[in-house]
């Protein structure tokens, strides 16, 4: 009888068994799902991590900086120390010199600067923590020493990345190119240009595909956006679809791709030296009209008109005077207002026309803009000359300080 009852036992444990196996192997494929279950051998991929367009708000060292006017700017690259501004260190060009920098991005921790004057892009591989450190990697030039211009490599003006690619605007070649981040020795991609080698303005007629002067470029949820200062206007084009001579998918500041009028009111500009974007809003600089236009959302059609301007000219805590950068990232906005060699900070992104800056950098205060707060070639950790773009990481707020060749971090 025991025998018989162990027998019973062991039965019911098998099938209990089998039951179970049965329901994992159930739960483990999700409805409609026919594909066959793994064998023990295959190797099943974990799926991979969408990338973001726009990028999350960082952890800060020591907390994000807190802007107050005429604060001091925390590091200085370009130069050894706050005081000296000449162009490459007053000598020839290497990896601890700049010459009129004008443009600024970080990329997955790294810093690059649009070197302009010398025609390259530096690469600081860890964002800067002292004064004066050198450049990793230099994009657009054999070396550290060569500067030569030509359709390699010619006024690098703006630039912004998808993650994948460094876009840079290329002012005197007329076109933006695109550089692989994995391994940018050159570029793989021309937008303006049908390919690497030409550099005609409007090359084969205003179009969808042709550029004028480029000077300013933005990035967020699969869209590059890129400031045709030279048609007066700002094209979009699909990241997703990344060829040379691309057509652009819209365009704003004209009604059609044939247009090229210098505009105003709320849908046209002209002088858009500048372009920033957090993947909801939009900021195009007018520099003709010393002023910022507003897109309370992306457009999606040709010649949308902008929500609101802000500025005029003027040297007050509401006017702009020769502007030629915008960022908006992070919940934050700021203007490199060039004329009056000041940067505003807006701690939220403006929704109207009147609303004012929380602080002023490079100045005393709203109503003063003299180079370098003395009318004079001596820079100081507080003061500006020529400022061009800026840069805002939610940590450190990174400007090219043009005149004086070199870049602060506030």
């Amino acid at each position: 009888m025991k025998t018989q009852n162990y027998i019973i036992y062991v039965l019911s444990l098998f099938l209990l068994s089998c039951s179970m196996n049965a329901n994992l192997t159930a739960l483990s494929s999700s409805p409609g799902d026919d594909s066959k279950p793994s064998s023990p051998d295959t190797v099943v991929e974990p799926p991979q991590a969408e990338q973001p367009s726009v990028p999350a708000s960082p952890v800060c060292e020591g907390g994000p900086t807190v802007f107050t006017s005429n604060m001091n700017a925390r590091y200085v690259i370009g130069q050894s120390n706050f005081n000296t501004g000449t162009a490459n260190q007053g000598g020839a060009a290497s990896a601890y010199t700049m010459n009129n920098p004008i443009g600024i991005t970080v990329v997955n921790g790294k810093l690059y600067v649009a070197d302009a004057g010398n025609n390259r892009v530096l690469v600081y591989n860890t964002l800067p923590s002292s004064n004066g450190i050198a450049a990793d990697a230099v994009i657009g030039q054999p070396d550290f020493a060569t500067t030569s211009s030509g359709v390699s490599a010619s006024k690098m003006a703006s630039i912004a990345s998808d993650g994948n690619y460094l876009a840079v605007a290329e002012w005197s070649n007329y076109r933006v190119s695109l550089w692989p981040l994995s391994n940018p020795t050159s570029a793989s991609y021309f937008w303006g240009q049908p390919n690497g080698t030409s550099n005609t303005a409007n090359n084969g007629g205003i179009s969808d595909k042709s550029t004028g002067v480029n000077a300013g470029i933005a990035f967020a949820n699969g869209k590059f956006f890129v400031g045709d200062a030279g048609n007066s206007r700002v094209l979009i084009f699909d990241s997703s679809l990344i060829s040379t001579f691309q057509s652009a998918i819209n365009v704003i500041g004209q009604s059609n791709f044939t247009s090229s009028a210098v505009g105003g009111g709320l849908t046209g500009f002209g002088g858009n030296y500048s372009v920033s974007t957090d993947g909801t809003k939009l900021a195009i600089l007018d520099n003709n009209q010393d002023r910022v236009l507003f897109y309370n959302s992306i457009p999606a059609t040709n010649g949308a008109a902008a929500d609101f301007a802000w500025g005029g000219w003027g040297v007050t805590a509401s006017n702009l005077n020769n502007p030629v950068g915008v960022h908006l990232s992070h919940n934050k906005f700021f203007i490199a207002d060039r004329g009056s060699d000041r940067v505003l900070v807006f701690n939220s992104i403006p929704t109207s026309s009147s609303d004012l800056p929380s602080a002023v950098l490079g100045q005393a205060n709203y109503t003063s803009s003299s180079h370098n707060q003395c009318d004079c070639t001596t820079p100081a950790a507080n003061t500006l000359s020529g400022v061009h773009h800026v840069f805002w990481d939610g940590c450190r707020l990174y400007v090219t300080d043009k005149q004086n060749s070199r870049v602060l971090v506030y």
